[in-house]
């Protein structure tokens, strides 16, 4: 009787040389292909370093000045009157525009804007907003996002009255021309701890 041969066979090994190369392309097809949400905020131009060149509150005027208070409770004071954010927003268009050239509200000047002419703007009114050292920060961002909002729709309906299209749909000449008609002019004021402890 012949006796069994005995199987000596080893199972071959996966070829893993190039799960390497395979597992870096799809890294980079993935980077490639995903889309990142861009960072979010709150765009504001910062004033200069230089001391002199800022305004001091007794340098401007009252009427150009629209003065905002966030308290420590979140509700919101503009012009010292209780003010809830659902007329926020038109009373700040009716300031940075003062369409009926109201004495009270910001003063008007002539200034020519290519592709505009000559326009009677506000270019010196100022939005201060004073927030509380306490105030929660959805009440800080909701204000601030009415701020936007009053001056986006203004700046919405002058683009369409003299170019048809949004604000957003403006070329580069176009955008430039009503960002000017509109300027956005928001001072931050913060409480300090000694403002706080005053009666």
């Amino acid at each position: 009787m012949f006796g069994r041969r005995r199987l000596d066979k080893k199972i071959p090994e996966l070829n893993t040389t190039s799960t390497a190369d395979i597992s870096f392309v799809l890294l980079i097809l993935f980077l490639i292909t995903t889309s990142l949400d861009p960072d979010k905020g709150l765009t504001r131009i910062l004033p200069s370093l230089s001391y002199d060149e800022t305004l001091k509150p007794s340098q401007i005027e009252q009427r150009n000045l629209m003065d905002i208070r966030i308290l420590a409770d979140g509700s919101v004071m503009c012009r010292d009157k209780q003010t809830s954010t659902n007329e926020l927003k038109d009373v700040l268009k009716n300031f940075i525009d003062n369409p009926s050239a109201s004495d009270s509200l910001p003063e008007k000047h002539l200034t020519d804007i290519p592709m505009l002419g000559g326009c009677m703007i506000t270019d010196k009114h100022i939005i201060s907003v004073e927030t509380h050292r306490d105030a929660p920060y959805e009440s800080y961002f909701k204000v601030h996002d009415i701020i936007d909002k009053a001056y986006r729709e203004l700046r919405d309906n002058l683009a369409m009255r003299k170019f048809g299209v949004t604000f957003a749909a403006c070329n580069e000449n176009q955008h430039e021309a009503v960002e000017k008609y509109y300027q956005q002019h928001i001072s931050e004021v913060y409480n300090t701890e000694e403002k706080e402890k005053k009666p």
